[in-house]
């Protein structure tokens, strides 16, 4: 077996034995047994011989927690033991609001938000099963309930508003332009990151669809506003490589702009 996940399982008269490269893939295995055993009647396990590896090296599930409901620890320990039990391997839980940001409680308090220590537990107890738990804010769109609090209203890119999806919605991405945007994007990321062992992050970006609307809306004019849109993603970017990440980010809004794709940063 050369694939770290991979894993043999022989299942015979006399036993059964497990050969795997890691203990990655023993647990896969007994993933696997696990499975035949609860199909299994009376306990009488068949004989079988099995290899097996996985095709894609990332299997990963996004959980919304800011539209939905916040789960409960009790339950996403749970969630998390299903989805290693099924060989998933990376879990992002999709935050707008509600992580329990020190200096932003207005923001989070009416939302049951995850605080530093139950990520820490949650980062931990996905360690244990094989799952990298990997950080997600969405970091320039998808804003609004930051943006219903008079505090924030003023980074809004379109504080009165914006057409969206073809109907009027209120004010959903920062303004790229103030510096307080970004300002307020590195006091998340510092505060936010250091829960998490995982080297990746993902800052969302997509769906800006009020950028030109509003404060913008000169500079997009101008330069574009898929230049306005990846100028401000580079800013982002800069911002994840200082702490040590690698950036992921929706492709959405600059699949609109082909032409800016090769400016993208190689290693996001």
């Amino acid at each position: 077996v050369q694939n770290a996940e991979g894993y043999e399982l022989d299942v015979t008269p006399d036993g059964i034995e497990i050969v795997a490269a890691s203990p990655r893939g023993i647990f896969y295995a007994v993933c696997t047994l696990n499975q035949i055993i609860a199909q299994s009647k009376n306990h009488q396990l068949p004989c079988v011989q099995i290899a097996d590896q996985p095709d894609f090296p990332n299997r990963g599930v996004m959980l919304d927690i800011s539209r939905d409901k916040v789960p409960t620890m009790a339950t996403l320990f749970d969630l998390i033991d299903l989805l290693a039990s099924w060989k998933t391997n990376q879990l992002q839980l999709y935050t707008e609001h509600t992580f329990a940001y020190r200096n932003h409680r207005d923001v989070w308090k009416d939302a049951s938000p995850l605080t530093e220590q139950e990520v820490l537990e949650l980062d931990k107890f996905c360690r244990e099963r094989f799952i990298e738990l990997v950080p997600n804010q969405n970091s320039f769109g998808h804003l609004s309930r930051w943006f219903a609090l008079d505090r924030y209203h003023d980074l809004a890119e379109a504080p009165d508003g914006c057409i969206a999806w073809g109907q009027r919605r209120p004010p959903m991405s920062l303004n790229p332009g103030d510096p307080r945007s970004l300002a307020l994007v590195r006091e998340l990321f510092d505060e936010l990151l250091p829960n998490f062992t995982s080297a990746q992050f993902n800052v969302g970006c997509d769906e800006t669809l009020d950028l030109g609307q509003g404060r913008s809306k000169e500079e997009c004019e101008r330069r574009g506003t898929g230049r306005v849109y990846l100028d401000f993603l580079l800013k982002i970017h800069r911002e994840v490589k200082k702490r040590g990440k690698k950036m992921m980010f929706w492709g959405d809004i600059v699949l609109n702009h082909p032409e800016l794709i090769k400016k993208l940063p190689r290693d996001a």
